[in-house]
C-alpha cells in the first residue's frame, strides 16, 4: 500500500513540476523586455533633438522642451512611452506614442492630446482628444504598432453631442456612421470589456531631465 501511495505522490509531484517550469522563462522574458524597453526610451529622450513623428511642420524638436510618461496600454508586460512637447503647433500633434516590439523601439503615431489623455489599461484603447471649435474624443485601438480609430464622441460649440463608429468600407479605410448614445456605450463595452478608464493628466508628465529619466525609466 505504501509503495502505491509513494508512486502516486511522485507522479503528482512530477506533474506539478512540469506545469510550473514553463512559467519561469516567460516571467524572466517579460521582465527583460520591460527593462530593454525602458533603456530604449531613456536613450531616445537623451538625444538633443527628437524626430517629431509623421507631420509636415517639424522634422525634430529640442529634447529640453519634452515631458514624458509611460502607460500599459496594450495587454503585454511592456509599457508604452508618451512624449509631449511645448514647442510644437497643434496641427503637428502635441504628443507622440512609442512602444517596444520585436526587440526594438517602435514609433506608433502622433497624438493630439488637447488636454488630459485617457486609456483603458491593457485593453489597447486610447482616447485622444482634439479641440478646434468642436471637441472630438477619438477612441483609438492600439494593436502591434498601429492606432486605428474605432469610435468618436463629438461636442459642437453649442453643446450638441454626436457619436460615430468607424469601419473599413469600399470607399475608404476609415469610413464612419452616426450611432446613438446607447449604441456608443455598447461599443465601448465591447472594446474594453467594461473596465474603467485610466487618466494621464498633462501636469503629471515628467520634465525630460536626466534625473527624471533615471528615476522613472528604470
Amino acid at each position: 500500500m505504501k509503495k502505491v501511495v509513494t508512486k502516486y505522490l511522485a507522479f503528482i509531484m512530477a506533474i506539478l513540476l512540469a506545469i510550473s517550469i514553463p512559467t519561469l522563462p516567460y516571467k524572466v522574458q517579460a521582465a527583460t523586455a520591460k527593462t530593454q524597453a525602458l533603456k530604449a526610451y531613456n536613450k531616445l529622450l537623451s538625444q538633443k533633438t527628437i524626430p517629431w513623428g509623421n507631420n509636415l511642420y517639424y522634422t525634430a524638436v529640442p529634447a529640453d522642451t519634452l515631458s514624458f510618461t509611460t502607460a500599459y496600454i496594450d495587454n503585454d508586460s511592456v509599457p508604452e512611452l508618451i512624449i509631449m512637447s511645448s514647442a510644437v503647433r497643434q496641427q503637428a500633434g502635441f504628443a507622440l506614442l512609442y512602444t517596444y516590439k520585436n526587440g526594438k523601439l517602435q514609433f506608433v503615431s502622433n497624438i493630439d492630446m488637447n488636454g488630459d489623455l485617457y486609456y483603458y489599461k491593457k485593453k489597447g484603447i486610447l482616447i485622444d482628444r482634439y479641440v478646434h471649435r468642436t471637441e472630438v474624443d477619438k477612441y483609438m485601438k492600439f494593436s502591434g504598432t498601429k492606432l486605428t480609430q474605432k469610435l468618436s464622441f463629438n461636442t459642437s460649440t453649442v453643446g450638441v453631442k454626436s457619436y460615430y463608429k468607424f469601419f473599413k468600407s469600399n470607399i475608404r479605410p476609415d469610413d464612419s456612421k452616426e450611432i446613438s448614445k446607447t449604441q456608443f456605450a455598447k461599443e465601448i463595452k465591447k472594446l474594453t470589456g467594461g473596465s474603467k478608464k485610466s487618466k494621464i493628466a498633462m501636469e503629471a508628465l515628467k520634465k525630460n531631465t536626466n534625473i527624471n529619466r533615471t528615476k522613472y525609466l528604470k
